[in-house]
């Protein structure tokens, strides 16, 4: 007897989502701590962020540096997130993701695309992934477009 491929593709797709992507994660009212020091750490990954992002856009280099450079809380290790820690944020059934982070206590969260540290080579040309905070789909983008950044620490 033939096995269903359809079935067994679909299984497949479920399977390795939730294994690769946090994507759809609980959604525990205690998910984000804050620090008390202008950063939030977020108990499902222990990754700590910036409570309060940056309202500039810059291009891929420059936001780079911004975290490279990035003196706050005390600490010197800021980064750009990759991109499957910033989609690991979004909780399972959310439709206002920027609203929801707000009301955990973020603050100048737009509703727009954040570079990641995620990049890669395309034909000769310098690309990274951008997250669109809206409703979390990721694209390429070449790397002297602007976007906003919002760093973290710990991890990779």
């Amino acid at each position: 007897m033939r096995p269903n491929i359809t079935a067994f593709l679909l299984f497949l797709t479920l399977t390795l989502g939730s294994v690769f992507s946090q994507t759809g994660a609980a959604n525990p009212t205690t998910r984000f701590v804050d620090n008390g020091d202008g950063t939030m750490t977020d108990t499902s990954s222990g990754l700590m962020w910036q409570m309060s992002l940056s309202v500039e856009v810059f291009n891929w280099a420059d936001a780079v540096r911004y975290a490279d450079d990035l003196t706050f809380a005390g600490y010197t290790d800021w980064r750009l997130a990759y991109r499957v820690e910033l989609t690991s944020l979004y909780p399972a059934g959310m439709t206002d993701f920027v609203g929801w982070l707000r009301d955990q206590g973020f603050e100048n969260v737009q509703s727009a695309e954040y570079w990641t540290g995620t990049w890669f080579d395309y034909l000769g040309a310098d690309y990274a992934w951008v997250v669109n905070l809206r409703h979390g789909s990721m694209r390429s983008s070449p790397q002297e477009n602007a976007y906003h950044v919002w760093v973290l620490r710990g991890g990779k």
